[in-house]
C-alpha cells in the first residue's frame, strides 16, 4: 500500500499554472521518473561529473564487488598502520591539528632520537613548562604593543 501511495505521488500531475513549464535542471542526466529504490549520487562540482541515479540493486552489486574494506585483524586493530605507535602518532597529529610542516618536523625529531643521534628526556607538560621558564630568563623580555609600559619593559 505504501508503494502504491508513493507511486501515486510520483506519478501525480503537477498543478496547472498560467506560466509555461520550465525545464528541470539536468533533465537529460536523470530519468523521467526515478525508481522507488533509487540511489542518487551527486559529485563535487570540481569533478564535473553529472549526478547519477541507479537502482539500489545495481548500486549494491557494484559496491560489493569494487569496494571491499580492508579486512580487520583482531590482533592488530591499528591496521592499515604498520605499528600501534604509528597509529597513535597519527591520532595525536590529527587531534592537535598539526600541519604538514609540523608533522614532518616531529617525525624527523623522532627518527633522530631512535637513531641514537639525540635523546628526548622530557617526561610531561609540567617539565616542558619548567624548561620554558628557565629559558625565558636567557632572552630579552617582550611585551605586546598595547602594553602602556613598553619603554620600562625594554629597560629591564
Amino acid at each position: 500500500m505504501v508503494n502504491a501511495v508513493l507511486t501515486g505521488l510520483l506519478a501525480a500531475p503537477a498543478p496547472r499554472s498560467n506560466r509555461a513549464p520550465q525545464p528541470a535542471p539536468n533533465m537529460a542526466e536523470e530519468p523521467q521518473q526515478p525508481w522507488l529504490d533509487a540511489i542518487r549520487t551527486e559529485y563535487h562540482p570540481h569533478t564535473q561529473k553529472p549526478p547519477q541515479v541507479v537502482k539500489f540493486e545495481e548500486y549494491r552489486e557494484y559496491h560489493s564487488q569494487h569496494r571491499r574494506p580492508t579486512p580487520r585483524n583482531p590482533t592488530k586493530p591499528w591496521t592499515p598502520f604498520r605499528t600501534r605507535a604509528e597509529f597513535e602518532f597519527a591520532e595525536i597529529a590529527l587531534d592537535a591539528a598539526l600541519n604538514k610542516r609540523q608533522v614532518d618536523a616531529l617525525l624527523k625529531l623522532f627518527r633522530r632520537c631512535v637513531g641514537g643521534e639525540d635523546t628526548l628526556e622530557l617526561k610531561d607538560h609540567a617539565e616542558l613548562t619548567h624548561m620554558w621558564d628557565l629559558a625565558s630568563v636567557l632572552h630579552a623580555r617582550v611585551c605586546s604593543s598595547i602594553c602602556p609600559n613598553c619603554k620600562s619593559c625594554l629597560r629591564r
